[in-house]
C-alpha cells in the first residue's frame, strides 16, 4: 500500500514537472512572439525619418542603412547602426524614446568624418566617369551622352583630377562655376552645374556622402537665344559656298537650311520619290522610335544635284557646328532651323504644317491635337511645298 502511494507520488510530480515545462515554453515562445513583433514596431515610421537631420532622410527611406533593435533581458530596447564607418547605438526602457535618442545622436555621430574617413581614396574624376557610363548613358542618346561627356572631360576633370570625393567643398565647386561665368560662358557654367549636382546626389544616395556641397550653391542663369534666321543674303553666300566649293559640310548646311532638320537627324535621313524622310531626334532613348517626312521642295531641289546625301549621314553633329561657326561666326547651327520655319511661314505655308514638318509636338488645341492629320494628305503637302520658292 505504502509502495502505491509512493508511485502515485511519484507520477503526480512528474506530471506537474511537465506542466510546468510546457507552461515555461509557453512563456518563452510568447515573450519571443512579443519580442518579434516589437521589433517589426521599431521600424522608422515617416513621421519619424522627417525628425532626422535632412543627409539621413533618403538613407533610412530608401533601406540604404538598417537600424537594428533588439530587446535585453532587463527589459530595455536597444537600437544599433553603422553609417560611413560610423557605430551609433542608443537604449531606453520605451522603444518610442530608444529611437528618439537614437535620432538625436545621428548629427554627433555620423558626421562627414566618416564619410572622409572611408572615402579618402575615392577620386572624383573616377566616380562621375563611372556615373556617366553606367547610370546617364543608357538613359540618353548616344549624342546627349557624348555632350556630357565632353563637358566632363573639357571642364570638370582637369580642376578635380587628383581629388578624392570626400576632399571636395563647396568653395572649390562655386570657384569653378564663377570661373566659367566671369568668362562669359553662362553656357558651360550651366551644363557644369547640372552635371555636378546629378553626380553629387547619386554619391549621396549611395551613402560615399553625408550630403551633397552642391546643395548650397545657386544654379547659374543662362538664357538661351531665340536664334536669328539667315538673311536673304546670308543664304545666298551659303548656296553660293556649295557652287564653288562642295564639300559635305557645306552640302549638309544646304540640305538643312532647305529641310529645317535637327543636326542630330541627318545622320537618318533617306531622299527617295520627292520625299525626305528620316527619324525625329526628339524621341527619348527607349521610347518608340517617329518618323517624319516633308515634301521635297523647290528651292531643296534645285541644290540636290550638289548634295551626296549617303555622304553627308557620315558627318558628326559636333563636327557640324563648329564648321558652320567658322563660316559664319555671327549664327548658329541650328539657326537654319529657324531659317527654314520663317521661310515658309514667309511663303504663306500654313503655321500647323511648318510645324509637322519640323516636327514640333502639336499645340493644345482641340483642331491641332483632334483633327489635323498631315500625314494622311501626301497630296495637300505636295500642293503647299510648291509655295516654298523664292529669289536669293
Amino acid at each position: 500500500m505504502m509502495l502505491l502511494n509512493e508511485d502515485a507520488k511519484r507520477a503526480e510530480a512528474a506530471m506537474h514537472a511537465t506542466t510546468a515545462r510546457n507552461d515555461l515554453s509557453k512563456e518563452v515562445v510568447l515573450r519571443g512572439l512579443e519580442q518579434r513583433e516589437e521589433e517589426r514596431e521599431a521600424f522608422f515610421a515617416e513621421e519619424e525619418i522627417r525628425k532626422m537631420p535632412k543627409q539621413f532622410r533618403k538613407l533610412f527611406r530608401a533601406n540604404r542603412v538598417t537600424a537594428h533593435v533588439r530587446r535585453k533581458q532587463n527589459g530595455v530596447y536597444e537600437i544599433r547602426a553603422q553609417i560611413n564607418g560610423i557605430k551609433i547605438a542608443a537604449s531606453a526602457k520605451l522603444l518610442d524614446i530608444a529611437k528618439e535618442r537614437f535620432i538625436a545622436k545621428l548629427p554627433e555621430s555620423a558626421t562627414e568624418r566618416g564619410a572622409e574617413k572611408v572615402n579618402a581614396r575615392m577620386l572624383f574624376v573616377e566616380y562621375m566617369a563611372k556615373w556617366l557610363e553606367t547610370v546617364r548613358k543608357p538613359r540618353v542618346k548616344d549624342e546627349t551622352f557624348d555632350g556630357y561627356m565632353r563637358t566632363f572631360r573639357k571642364n570638370i576633370e582637369p580642376y578635380f583630377a587628383g581629388k578624392s570625393i570626400a576632399e571636395i567643398g563647396v568653395f572649390d565647386l562655386q570657384d569653378l562655376i564663377s570661373c566659367y561665368v566671369d568668362e562669359g560662358k553662362d553656357r558651360t557654367a550651366k551644363k557644369v552645374y547640372q552635371l555636378l549636382k546629378a553626380c553629387f546626389e547619386c554619391a549621396v544616395s549611395d551613402g560615399l556622402l553625408m550630403r551633397s556641397p552642391m546643395a548650397k550653391i545657386d544654379s547659374p542663369y543662362y538664357e538661351p537665344d531665340d536664334g536669328v534666321p539667315l538673311s536673304i543674303e546670308e543664304e545666298a553666300r551659303l548656296v553660293s559656298n556649295l557652287k564653288a566649293d562642295p564639300s559635305l559640310f557645306n552640302q549638309a548646311f544646304a540640305f538643312m537650311l532647305y529641310t529645317g532638320i535637327r543636326r542630330g537627324e541627318l545622320a537618318s535621313v533617306d531622299v527617295a520619290d520627292g520625299w525626305v524622310t528620316l527619324i525625329s531626334g526628339k524621341g527619348r532613348k527607349g521610347r518608340k522610335v517617329k518618323r517624319r517626312s516633308l515634301p521635297v521642295s523647290p528651292m531643296l531641289k534645285r541644290v540636290l544635284p550638289y548634295i551626296d546625301v549617303e555622304a553627308i549621314k557620315s558627318l558628326k553633329a559636333i563636327s557640324l557646328t563648329h564648321a558652320f561657326k567658322r563660316r559664319f561666326p555671327e549664327h548658329h547651327l541650328h539657326e537654319l532651323r529657324h531659317t527654314f520655319i520663317t521661310r515658309a511661314q514667309s511663303c504663306k505655308i500654313q503655321r500647323e504644317l511648318v510645324s509637322f514638318w519640323a516636327g514640333h509636338k502639336a499645340d493644345n488645341s482641340v483642331t491641332s491635337m483632334v483633327y489635323t492629320h498631315f500625314e494622311k494628305c501626301p497630296e495637300f503637302q505636295i500642293e503647299c511645298i510648291t509655295l516654298f520658292d523664292y529669289e536669293i
